[in-house]
């Protein structure tokens, strides 16, 4: 038997002249035997399959694996009477053709592994499977042909086919190298979505994303796809909201940091009540900013929840609000926050005017309110109204058949919007006082100007 010389590519068979050189050598160990036992650690010694991917519980992936040249999946039933029915878990298959003209069928029994079957075939044009028959003399023995012994071509048949499998398996790890380092990227794809989107409170999701990962899908493909299932639209529910408004559609992120913005400003003055999903889906769906429900929970609870028990009457009176549903009411979106704070300044100028024994309606409160009466003025200026409309009223029922009466209309004009005629009605009725009687009128001597607001009535 000769021996092969693998440094020199020679056949040293014992003869007495110079060594026969085969052929030059064309495989060279890319790496270290410790490097390749290091990487095969990370593979199934009997399939050649990546370990992790032997615990995956998703099917899909199994054809991501398929090598090239491959046709995914079993080989087809025509085979069947030849190798037996196929594994149902077989990756792929090829036909491979001899230089004798006979097939073999090659089977992918993992990422990097395959195997092939021995019996000769032969696929026909109609796609038919035979027996493969060899023609007689059609081939020159080898040994004739080469001019070499039997032994000798034997022992270069056995150097090549050991070259052959040595290449195929460099070829299988290099293939399941890269099929890992690809299965790993999509694994970070999915850890990162599902990290994401368990800080969303969609930890369902999960099955969903890894699945989709595995595929190759991209991160903003998977978010698109997410957008479809029920439990996205779901958390995410004020978006259709906001879609039929004709308002912008928020992402995951935006929806959440609005979300607690409001929930910051509702639990920073206590109201737990309305720190829940309903309420801050209506505050979303109807586009209020967080400075604006910050602006509304202060008038709530420092105007309303907090204010004078005259004030929630005057609320009542005025606009039918009852007090257990009035913080309710200045939170409530679908109301604007101008018509509150209006209608709470409203209520406030008439307490002030009931505390002095007066009625202010509420039209006249409403209109006090919108040109900028305070409730400090209001106070003010209905105590200078009282003090003066005794008096005035009295005169007016003596003089009132003669010249203009004087009454709390009057009284509010002059005081709160500086009106010249209720001034000069109030005039004359005291020059006629003072006509009839010879003596100064008391009403003279009261001093509006520090009554009098800013404004137009």
């Amino acid at each position: 038997m000769a021996r092969y010389n693998p440094d020199l590519m020679q056949l040293d068979d014992g003869a007495t002249g110079a060594p026969r050189v085969v052929s030059p050598s064309t495989y060279t160990t890319p790496i270290t035997q410790e490097e390749l036992n290091t990487e095969n650690a990370k593979f199934d010694p009997a399939t050649g399959m990546p370990l992790e991917y032997l615990t995956s519980d998703i099917p899909e992936i199994r054809q991501s694996f398929t090598m090239p040249g491959f046709t995914p999946g079993p080989y087809p039933e025509e085979f069947d009477k030849f190798f037996g029915p196929a594994d149902p878990n077989m990756l792929g298959y090829k036909i491979v053709t001899n230089s004798d003209g006979s097939q073999q069928l090659e089977v992918q029994t993992g990422p990097g592994s395959t195997s092939t079957f021995g019996a000769p075939i032969k696929v026909n044009a109609n796609g038919t499977v035979s027996q493969f028959v060899k023609a007689a003399n059609t081939a020159t023995n080898t040994a004739t042909a080469t001019g070499l012994s039997t032994e000798t071509n034997a022992s270069i048949k056995s150097l090549q086919d050991q070259i052959a499998a040595l290449t195929k398996q460099l070829t299988a790890n290099t293939t399941a190298t890269q099929t890992a380092a690809q299965y790993n990227e999509r694994m970070g794809v999915y850890a990162s979505m599902a990290d994401r989107f368990n800080k969303y409170g969609l930890t369902g999701l999960a099955n969903k994303i890894k699945e989709l990962a595995i595929k190759g899908a991209t991160e903003s493909t998977i978010t698109l796809e997410l957008m479809d299932t029920p439990e996205y639209q779901q958390r995410f529910a004020a978006n259709a909201d906001r879609l039929k408004k004709n308002l912008a559609v928020l992402t995951p992120a935006e929806y959440v940091n609005i979300e607690d913005s409001y929930r910051q400003v509702l639990r920073a003055y206590g109201l737990k009540q309305f720190d829940n999903d309903a309420y801050v889906r209506q505050f979303i769906a109807n586009d209020m900013s967080p400075t604006e429900l910050s602006n509304r929970v202060v008038t709530a609870v420092q105007r309303v929840q907090n204010a004078d028990p005259a004030l929630i009457n005057q609320l009542k009176q005025y606009y039918g609000i009852s007090s257990p549903d009035m913080v309710a009411y200045v939170l409530d979106p679908q109301q604007q926050f101008q018509k509150i704070e209006r209608q709470i300044a409203a209520s406030e100028i008439g307490v002030a005017a009931g505390r002095q024994g007066l009625t202010a309606g509420v039209s006249v409160a409403e209109q006090l309110a919108a040109q900028g009466v305070s409730e400090a003025e209001a106070r003010k200026g209905y105590a200078t109204i009282a003090d003066i409309l005794p008096t005035a009223e009295k005169l007016s029922g003596v003089y009132g058949g003669t010249m203009d009466t004087y009454g709390q209309s009057e009284g509010e004009q002059e005081v709160f919007n500086s009106l010249a005629s209720a001034q000069r009605k109030r005039q004359r009725l005291s020059a006629a006082e003072t006509a009839t009687f010879g003596a100064s009128a008391g009403m003279n001597r009261v001093s509006l100007t520090s009554a009098k607001a800013p404004g137009q009535f």
